[in-house]
């Protein structure tokens, strides 16, 4: 979905991959690139935390709670979320070539089974996850790098 929204113009759109705190669920958080933090292009700041559209696995289909998409491709989907949440959207229009050309890359990597990139509360984003934590495909020493900083200062 986000990769569709990319391709339509909202290139500044980020997501930041979270594993839940009991390790049980894998969670999506989404905004605009001013929203995540310079120095760590995986972490939302975290005035914006609680305001940013959350998806989590434990909701299966129903996408950031909607009960209309469970049958929805990724175009469909991102036709909803610019209805859905037209600010963010709108926040998000422009080039960044930087971070969607990782972005690409890391779908590479999800689509072969790895998930490279967790953000694990007080984890560095390629730190191993801790002993219990379920991360499928996790690779360790992933060629992938963190993504490119955002425009946020603060946590």
């Amino acid at each position: 979905m986000v990769s569709e929204l990319h391709k339509q113009g909202y290139q500044l759109l980020r997501a930041m991959p979270q594993v839940s705190g009991s390790g049980a669920y894998w969670r999506l958080i989404i905004g605009p690139r001013a929203w995540f933090l310079r120095e760590h292009g995986a972490r939302i700041a975290g005035v914006h935390y609680y305001e940013a559209p959350l998806y989590t696995s434990g909701a299966g289909n129903e996408y950031f709670g909607w009960k209309d998409a469970a049958e929805d491709n990724a175009r469909q989907l991102a036709l909803k979320f610019a209805e859905r949440f037209p600010t963010i959207v709108a926040q998000s229009q422009g080039r960044d070539w930087e971070y969607v050309g990782w972005y690409l890359e890391m779908l590479g990597w999800a689509e072969a089974g790895h998930f490279p990139q967790v953000e694990f509360p007080g984890l560095e984003t390629f730190d191993p996850p801790p002993a219990g934590v379920p991360v499928e495909g996790y690779i360790e020493n992933s060629p992938l790098r963190r993504p490119p900083g955002g425009d946020a200062d603060d946590r």
